[in-house]
């Protein structure tokens, strides 16, 4: 989870990175456009997990909501109870 901020960044890391199945045809910074106009999609980003790597909000791809730390971290631990109960 600690790289998913630089994901978020338009024009950034995500740009030489292939994204993973089902999308391997193209980078993880065109599956993060995509996703990010999905209907029903949400995609947030920790903010202090962007101001520690120094990207503001309008580096962001559209759409994208950013949310603090502690809001981040509950959304995480929920996320694991569900994968962990599947």
């Amino acid at each position: 989870m600690h790289d998913a901020a630089w994901w978020a960044q338009k024009n950034g890391k995500g740009q030489n990175l292939t994204a993973a199945a089902p999308d391997d045809d193209m980078t993880v910074e065109q599956r993060m456009a995509k996703l990010c106009k999905t209907p029903n999609v949400a995609v947030n980003v920790c903010k202090p997990c962007m101001v520690f790597r120094g990207i503001v909000e309008e580096d962001l791809h559209e759409n994208i909501k950013v949310i603090e730390g502690m809001d981040s971290m509950e959304k995480k631990d929920a996320a694991n109870k569900v994968l962990c109960f599947l």
